[in-house]
């Protein structure tokens, strides 16, 4: 796995641990019913698994990969690019 493959895995990572935190927020408030709760973690728990398959099945390997040198240029050539 590339530092770009890893980079969009880190981003799927973080974008569903959004609903998440918020869902936490209205739980603890009180706002959230627990059939609520147990409805959206229907929702979320194969998606969260899902990330945990793909960062199973990039190896151990994947963070000294992604950390080389030229790895770390391609990312920020890849993020730099894709933003203009």
């Amino acid at each position: 796995m590339d530092a770009i493959k890893l980079e969009l895995l880190l981003e799927l990572g973080l974008v569903l641990l959004a609903p998440a935190i918020h869902q936490a927020y209205l739980w603890r408030k009180g706002k959230l019913t627990p059939e609520a709760l147990r409805t959206n973690l229907k929702v979320f728990i194969p998606l969260y698994g899902l990330v945990l398959l793909a960062a199973l099945l990039a190896g151990p390997g994947v963070a000294y990969s992604a950390l080389a040198p030229d790895s770390l240029t391609t990312l920020a050539h890849f993020t730099i690019s894709s933003c203009w």
